[in-house]
């Protein structure tokens, strides 16, 4: 397919009509984007995204397991029940209400109140989130104007690498903005939790770990969400081409764009981000040790007050390390179709923030204080809905995003013939006098092709979607509904067949419920054998006074 693609040339129609220097490219040129589209847009990676779906829901319930034994062997409740009132809470409540149950006076706030607290939480939130879409418009617009500009220029290196150019710099941009980002809603988080005034910690603590994942979700998958079902879906003729249309993965798919971005993320961003916080850390002490040069460090301390030195810790630092360890979870197993070298660079990153987690916990943070908690709580049900969602995204991924899927519609039609077609099938001639735009530009070919399954006619500016687009599109569907449903199937039987709790963990529970059983049974008895002692005593009194 590739060699067919290095001997073709057909004209490809111009994305840069209003651009000096402006020129018709060639269908050859484009013969290196294709050969690295074809490396991870293959069958293999499509049998390893159904391999991952799997090991995902075998992660799940091994580590639900995993969490009862050690439950178990650290002596924690199997549940949390956080009933208890914050002190926050009690002091901010104006008003008391009776409790139906225990008939005592607790603080209340009204609804009302509550109601108009988290609208501002949520409206903040929706802002952010409006924010990360206007950073990736904004990026969008800039590879826009940035591929035009390549496409236009006289320097060789940059026509013919205009592709990859604008890939690698989009997705520099975006991992920086995302960094940026993170540094924002982080603490923000707490403070609009705060502003909620939740009545239990737990609820408290549960809300501001749903706001941190929440933005950070919208923060580092919107790029990818966006790469992988919007970008090039609404391009179309080039007469009705407007803007942000511009912004597609011709000629081929937009496989390799989503891999580059999911690159940086896993790369750029994790690796080299772990490197570059121990740096800031040493940075800050820099700064601090040269800012108090003028007292000298006091000698023969104790190691708690040497200690204090150190960079202060917060209650939600370990949020913020499962939020990292969650969104790389579902950089795994959301887009593993399009980037299979994904668990590779997770494993090693994860071994890398293992050594500088425990160099910053030991190093240059205060000792942090030590809570007990029954499991991870919360994320537990975080990563049973990244893990469902994951099933749906490489089921569209595999049918809307590559190119498998008409692959093998073609194969299925055309039996005698191979793939050194099928790059020229999915193009689409246009006759280009019904485009005024192009009678500007020098050397301009009766015909030029674009990405696209519309059906060639003569008549002035009308197209219509070909008999290829909507078979291609049948098979799609069918292939997302058939994948989804077996994959969910499967996972289903599987986490039917993984019991919840080893059989070490159920054995000591039934000991745990048959101890607490007979304990009752026991107070049960006693309490009887008091009781009919005490009537006994009664009768005797009472025969005795009849006697007398």
């Amino acid at each position: 397919m590739v060699q067919s693609v290095r001997k073709n040339d057909l004209t490809m129609c111009a994305t840069c009509e209003d651009l000096p220097n402006c020129k018709f490219g060639n269908f050859n040129k484009f013969c290196e984007l294709f050969l690295w589209t074809f490396v991870f847009d293959n069958y293999l990676t499509a049998a390893f995204a159904v391999l991952m779906s799997f090991w995902a829901i075998f992660f799940i319930n091994l580590w639900r397991r995993k969490e009862n034994k050690l439950k178990l062997r650290w002596n924690t409740n199997i549940e949390d029940f956080d009933t208890e009132n914050r002190a926050v809470f009690e002091d901010s409540a104006k008003s008391k209400r009776r409790n139906t149950i225990t008939g005592e006076l607790e603080p209340h706030i009204p609804k009302i109140n509550i109601f108009f607290r988290y609208a501002v939480t949520l409206s903040t939130c929706g802002i952010l989130i409006g924010i990360i879409f206007l950073t990736v418009l904004v990026i969008t617009a800039f590879k826009v104007i940035f591929a035009r500009y390549c496409d236009a220029s006289e320097t060789k290196f940059l026509l013919y690498h205009s592709k990859i150019l604008t890939m690698l710099l989009g997705s520099a941009m975006q991992v920086f903005c995302i960094k940026m980002f993170e540094k924002i809603y982080g603490p923000l988080s707490i403070e609009l939790t705060k502003y909620e005034n939740p009545r239990t910690q737990q609820a408290f603590d549960n809300s501001v770990l749903y706001k941190r994942y929440l933005l950070s979700f919208i923060n580092n998958y919107t790029p990818l969400f966006y790469l992988a079902f919007m970008k090039g879906k609404l391009y179309t003729v080039p007469h009705e081409i407007n803007f942000f249309r511009r912004d597609a993965c011709m000629p081929a798919n937009c496989v390799l764009a989503l891999c580059i971005q999911m690159a940086f993320l896993m790369t750029l961003k994790d690796l080299l981000g772990n490197v570059c916080s121990l740096i800031f850390f040493q940075i800050r002490k820099l700064i601090n040790y040269l800012l108090n040069i003028k007292e000298p460090p006091p000698t023969n301390i104790p190691q708690w007050e040497e200690e204090y030195c150190l960079f202060p810790t917060n209650r939600y630092l370990l949020t913020t390390e499962f939020t990292e360890m969650i969104i790389k979870y579902g950089f795994v197993t959301f887009f593993v179709a399009a980037f299979p070298l994904a668990p590779l660079c997770a494993l090693a990153n994860n071994l890398l923030e293992m050594r500088s987690d425990a160099y910053k916990l030991v190093m240059l943070y205060r000792r942090p204080i030590p809570l007990m908690k029954s499991g991870i709580g919360a994320w537990n049900g975080v990563l049973l809905s990244v893990t469902f969602l994951s099933t749906a995204t490489n089921a569209f991924v595999i049918a809307f995003t590559s190119d498998i899927v008409p692959r093998q519609v073609f194969r299925s039609y055309n039996p005698s013939s191979d793939l050194s077609e099928f790059p020229v099938l999915m193009l689409t001639k246009y006759k280009t006098v019904k485009y005024d735009g192009y009678s500007k530009l020098n050397d301009v070919p009766e015909y030029c092709y674009f990405r696209g399954q519309y059906r060639f006619t003569n008549y002035f500016k009308r197209h219509e979607l070909s008999l290829y687009y909507w078979r291609y599109l049948t098979y799609r569907l069918i292939t997302v509904f058939v994948f989804e449903h077996v994959i969910l199937v499967c996972n289903a039987i599987l986490s039917y067949s993984i019991p919840k709790f080893p059989v070490s963990v159920a054995q000591h529970l039934d000991k745990a419920r048959l101890e607490v059983r007979e304990a009752k049974h026991k107070a049960f008895q006693s309490g009887v054998n008091k009781e009919g002692l005490k009537n006994q005593g009664n009768i005797k009194e009472s025969i005795k006074l009849h006697m007398e």
